[in-house]
């Protein structure tokens, strides 16, 4: 799917998730929160967002981090 095309259906997810602290780069979410069960909380929120519209998230890449810099986890691997 080109990229265009996913952020214009991954902003369906968005609007599903107003009020969660989130940031969205391409196709990567990241969410901000006081507690790990804050975190898990709005975690599952973003599966059940991207389940609405017919995707999923990659089990091997999707978890919940404590203590996480923030510009750490948009760093693109070559």
């Amino acid at each position: 799917m080109s990229p265009l095309l996913i952020n214009l259906r991954l902003s369906r997810a968005d609007r599903l998730l107003p009020d969660l602290r989130l940031v969205r780069f391409a196709d990567n979410y990241c969410a901000f929160a006081a507690s790990r069960t804050e975190a898990e909380r709005a975690m599952e929120r973003v599966l059940d967002a991207l389940e609405a519209i017919g995707m999923t998230a990659n089990p091997a890449k999707s978890r919940v981090r404590e203590n996480a810099c923030a510009e750490d986890l948009f760093l693109i691997a070559g």
